[in-house]
C-alpha cells in the first residue's frame, strides 16, 4: 500500500528480515545479515513503508558530508553529456562508452550546497554500471544481466571499510585515507572521499531514495553483508565476495528523493556509510500497464491489425509531475494508434516506441575517488 502527501510519498523499502539477522562473529562488533540468493527476491526482505521527501517539492538541500550524500550538476566536460545522451537512447554501455564517461569525469569540479568543491581525481574501472528498472519492478531482458542489472531493491552501503576487498587493495590503509562513518571506525577528518556517482538518465519510475546518515544508529541497525558478486562485477573465483552493510528499519530514519532529475544531475554519495535504495512510486502500475498496452498496440499495428480497446490510464494515479507526464503520452499514443494501412503509421510506432522507453528508468553508477576542498567554486 503506498499514499501521497504533497511534498512526501509514503512507500515500502526493503530491509532486512528479523530472522535473517544473525550474531556478530570474527571479533568484530555488529550483527551480520544472512545472505540470500542474487537477484534479492521481496520474500528475502522486510518491507516497511517510509515516509520519502522529494527534495524538488520542497526545495530543500542536502550536504554530502553532513547527511552523507547530495544532488550535484556533472559538469559537461569532453562531451560527457552528449555520451550520456547516447547511452539513454540507446539503452546500452560499451566499453568505448564507459572510457569516454570515465574521461569525462576526472577533473570535473562539483559544487556543493555547503560552498565546497568536490574534485574527481580518479574513477574506477570496475563498477561503472548502466542499471534499467522497468515500472513497478516489470521485468527487463534478462534477470540479473551483468550489463543491464535491475534497481537495487534492498536498503544497502557499497562498502565495509575492513571488508573484501576495499581492505586488501588499500593495504589495511583505507580507513586511514578515507572519511567514512562504520560500526567500528570512522575518519570525520579526511577530505579524501570514496563516492559513489549515481548519475540518472531518466527517471520517471524507480527512483533513488538514500537516508540521512545523521539518523541512523549504526550500532543498531547497521549489519554486515557478504554479497556474492557473481553477475554484477567481473571478478576472480578467489574475490568473488564483496563485504557491504544491510540495514534494520527505524521509524527515525529520515529518506529523500528528487522526482524531477534530469540528464547531467548526478547524486553523490558516500560508497563506505550511505544507506540507499530503489523504490516505486505509487501510480507505476499503471505506467506498467501502460508499457504493456502500447507494446501490444505495436504488434498489431506492425501486423496490419487493428488496435484492441482498452480503459483509460488512471494518469492521476501517479504521485508526481514526471511519471504523470509519461503515463500521460502512454495513454496519448494509445489515443492516436493509427488505423489499417494508415500512412502515420511509421511516425506512430516511433512515438510509441519512445512512450514506452520513458517509463524505464535508465542510470549510470560510477565509484570514484574525490578530494573535497572547503570554499572553492566549481567550473
Amino acid at each position: 500500500m503506498t499514499t501521497l502527501t504533497t511534498a512526501t510519498i509514503a512507500a515500502p523499502l526493503g530491509f532486512v528480515r528479523p530472522e535473517n539477522v544473525l550474531a556478530p562473529r570474527d571479533g568484530r562488533p555488529g550483527h551480520r545479515a544472512r545472505t540470500v540468493s542474487e537477484p534479492v527476491r521481496p520474500q528475502d526482505l522486510a518491507a516497511h513503508v517510509c515516509d520519502i521527501e522529494d527534495l524538488d517539492a520542497t526545495g530543500g538541500a542536502t550536504a554530502l558530508t553532513t547527511h552523507g550524500f547530495e544532488s550535484m550538476r556533472v559538469p559537461d566536460r569532453r562531451g560527457l553529456h552528449r555520451q550520456l545522451r547516447t547511452v539513454r537512447d540507446g539503452g546500452r554501455m560499451g566499453d568505448e562508452d564507459i572510457r569516454a564517461i570515465r574521461r569525462g569525469l576526472t577533473g570535473a569540479r562539483l559544487r556543493s550546497s555547503d560552498g565546497s568543491t568536490l574534485l574527481i581525481v580518479h574513477v574506477a574501472g570496475e563498477g561503472v554500471i548502466l542499471r534499467n528498472a522497468g515500472p513497478n519492478n516489470l521485468p527487463l531482458g534478462v534477470p540479473g544481466e551483468a550489463e543491464n542489472p535491475d534497481g537495487a531493491a534492498v536498503i544497502h552501503a557499497d562498502q565495509d571499510p575492513l571488508g573484501r576487498p576495499f581492505h586488501q587493495i588499500t593495504k589495511g590503509m583505507g580507513r586511514r585515507i578515507f572519511r567514512h562513518e562504520s560500526i567500528d571506525t570512522h575518519n570525520r577528518r579526511s577530505p579524501l572521499l570514496l563516492v559513489n556517482l549515481w548519475m540518472p538518465l531518466q527517471q520517471a519510475t524507480r527512483p533513488l531514495t538514500l537516508m540521512d546518515t545523521r539518523t541512523l544508529d549504526r550500532a543498531r541497525d547497521q549489519l554486515h553483508y557478504e554479497l556474492p558478486t557473481q553477475g554484477i562485477l567481473d571478478r576472480e573465483d578467489e574475490d568473488d565476495i564483496n563485504d557491504i552493510w544491510w540495514f534494520r528499519h527505524d521509524p527515525a530514519q529520515r529518506w529523500f528523493f528528487r522526482s524531477a532529475t534530469g540528464l547531467g544531475d548526478a547524486w553523490v554519495f558516500d560508497t563506505l556509510s550511505t544507506p540507499h535504495g530503489a523504490f516505486n512510486v505509487p501510480g507505476e502500475e499503471v505506467a506498467a500497464e501502460g508499457h504493456r498496452l502500447v507494446g501490444d498496440a505495436i504488434v498489431a499495428v506492425e501486423a496490419g491489425q487493428p488496435v484492441a480497446a482498452s480503459a483509460p490510464l488512471d494518469v492521476e494515479a501517479a504521485a508526481t509531475p514526471a511519471l504523470r507526464g509519461a503515463i500521460a503520452e502512454l495513454q496519448t499514443v494509445l489515443d492516436e494508434a493509427p488505423a489499417r494501412g494508415d500512412r502515420q503509421a511509421t511516425a506512430w510506432l516511433g512515438r510509441a516506441r519512445r512512450a514506452r522507453d520513458a517509463v524505464i528508468r535508465k542510470s549510470i553508477e560510477v565509484r570514484a575517488v574525490a578530494v573535497r576542498l572547503p570554499g572553492r567554486r566549481a567550473r
